[in-house]
């Protein structure tokens, strides 16, 4: 089939229209648009709205995983600190694991690294 060939067939339909009839027609096509500019406007406001939550609660979920994660590590970072000092002032690395609750072998990296 020729392409085109359909949209023509329909534009010659309306044409055999009365005046009558194809101002009905066109007023049932506005309709049409003005049915689908409403929908596509609602979804596209819908769309944004659900868009702008989800990164405001992602932005609040990352935030929390972030602070966490942090203070997790700068907690970590002050045990070590603190289990390096125990090590230079000549605590043994069983005793310096015992009261940092970090584990030997750490306390003992810590002391090769110390050297």
């Amino acid at each position: 089939k020729a392409r085109g060939l359909k949209e023509a067939a329909e534009k010659l339909d309306v044409l055999k229209l009365s005046g009558k009839e194809r101002q009905e027609y066109e007023r049932y096509l506005e309709s049409l648009r003005d049915r689908a500019s409403y929908y596509e406007s609602t979804f596209l406001r819908g769309d944004r709205k659900g868009y702008q939550r989800g990164h405001k609660e992602g932005e609040k979920k990352g935030h929390k995983k972030g602070l966490a994660e942090g203070k997790k590590k700068g907690k970590e970072e002050g045990l070590e600190l603190a289990a390096a000092r125990m090590l230079k002032r000549g605590l043994d690395p069983a005793t310096v694991a015992e009261l940092t609750s970090l584990p030997l072998e750490r306390i003992e990296r810590l002391a090769r690294q110390a050297r």
